[in-house]
């Protein structure tokens, strides 16, 4: 909410903090994780990080991969956004 409201800086605070939760609370390829990794790429883009942008993105992918096909909705539109 907070990136769509334009305050990518409580964003990417909300979003680190639940990362560290997700880390501790969900298995390493759980769908979730990934979906917030996906998030916080988003966010480092909007802020011109591209290359950490990259990162999390591609760490997304990774774990989409290990439990979707690859006609997945999810992998398609992660794809699209690493362009």
């Amino acid at each position: 909410i907070y990136h769509e409201l334009g305050d990518d800086e409580q964003a990417l605070d909300m979003a680190l903090r639940a990362y560290d939760i997700f880390q501790r609370t969900l298995p390493p390829n759980a769908p979730e994780l990934a979906g917030l990794l996906n998030n916080l790429g988003g966010i480092k883009l909007s802020q011109g990080a591209n290359a950490e942008a990259r990162t999390y993105f591609e760490q997304s992918m990774a774990i989409y991969r290990s439990i979707f096909p690859e006609t997945h909705p999810h992998i398609i539109i992660l794809e699209r956004n690493m362009r």
